[in-house]
């Protein structure tokens, strides 16, 4: 169990931090019912980044190298969950129609986990099926890292009730709530999946360390996040990242905290505003808009050509090794990924008579 003094510093710098944050993103602004919905090209890029970081984390267990990464790119999944709550916010800030919502929700994200779920259980199994453990194993996302898309599914189903009660989350002492809900259960879970990571299936797909990013999402959507200043999100970075350093000189050790991943949001986001007019990252950030826009394919598919890669490039490749893994796994993935969007939307289309629109693809 955590120790009590590293329990009260992290809530009461996460406190200072989300307060900083609120201070300087101010009021927002009124908005607009005759807005048309459009793809938002930035959060392509940071779902881009997300999934770079997801493969470059998995990657260390595969290579000798890059464990001194570990500390700093796990804000992939919490990234993934911030952009999901920004992004239902602003699709449904006038509403939903549950029965359309669940449709929706069902063919973006279920079908595609059942398929690519059903692929790795019987690469896993065989022919040995087990249909009580096929099903119990689905709920629980217990192949691999598929934890995240259960736990996705509750967040998307929490959304729901959340929705109903905008104005109430978008309070500053709500998201300060969630925040220590949030905390407690990240905790509670981290206790559990001692010694060995997975050793508590149930806790490890439970929502609950995950509900602060998601609730961080849902209100950051009031604001058009285009539209906010790189000098804005400069600050916030920095204001958070000057709370880290203070904790340092308090305990002498380096420790990022639970709300790193909204710096790192912050941060990619006063970076891409202030270098846009660079042609080079310009071709970089096009790059990461396209993965983004595939990327959950890209996660349930990039294990396999991780683990071949890995295989191929072995573990005494150092450090260019690794960064040769993540590269081919990014790339293979993204290919299958292309291949599969393509053909899994034409099936939606021919058999279920379901019409994408831009934002599902």
């Amino acid at each position: 169990m955590e120790s009590l003094e590293y329990i009260i510093l992290e809530t009461a710098f996460g406190i200072l931090s989300i307060v900083c944050a609120l201070m300087l993103l101010g009021k927002p602004p009124k908005p607009d019912a005759g807005k048309i919905r459009q793809r938002i090209h930035f959060m392509d890029f940071v779902k881009g980044a997300a999934i770079v970081a997801v493969i470059a984390l998995h990657a260390v267990n595969e290579a000798n190298a890059g464990r001194v990464l570990n500390d700093y790119i796990w804000f992939g999944v919490p990234l993934f969950i911030l952009v999901s709550g920004y992004l239902l916010g602003k699709r449904y800030e006038h509403g939903l129609e549950v029965i359309s919502y669940v449709k929706k929700f069902f063919f973006r994200v279920v079908g595609i986990y059942s398929i690519f779920f059903s692929i790795a259980y019987f690469m896993n199994n065989g022919l040995r099926f087990d249909v009580p453990g096929f099903f119990l194993d689905w709920l629980l996302g217990r192949i691999g890292n598929y934890y995240f898309i259960p736990l996705i599914v509750q967040l998307y189903l929490i959304f729901l009730i959340i929705n109903k009660h905008r104005q109430a989350i978008a309070s500053w002492w709500f998201l300060l709530l969630v925040f220590c809900a949030s905390l407690a259960f990240r905790i509670w879970d981290t206790d559990l999946q001692n010694p060995d990571w997975n050793t508590n299936p149930f806790s490890l797909v439970f929502f609950g360390r995950f509900a602060f990013y998601f609730v961080f999402g849902i209100c950051l959507s009031q604001f058009e996040i285009w539209k906010i200043g790189a000098k804005k999100t400069a600050a916030i970075a920095v204001a958070g990242f000057a709370l880290i350093a203070l904790r340092f000189c308090m305990t002498g050790g380096v420790f990022l905290g639970y709300f790193y991943p909204v710096l790192a949001f912050f941060s990619l986001h006063s970076i891409v505003h202030t270098t846009k007019g660079i042609p080079l990252v310009a071709s970089a950030e096009n790059c990461l808009a396209a993965v983004g826009r595939n990327s959950l394919v890209i996660y349930l598919a990039h294990g396999v050509p991780l683990y071949f890669m890995s295989r191929l490039i072995g573990e005494n490749g150092g450090i260019f090794g690794y960064f040769a893994i993540i590269g081919l796994t990014l790339a293979i993935s993204y290919a299958i990924s292309v291949l599969f969007v393509g053909y899994y939307w034409l099936a939606a289309r021919k058999f279920f008579g379901f019409h994408p629109t831009q934002d599902d693809g």
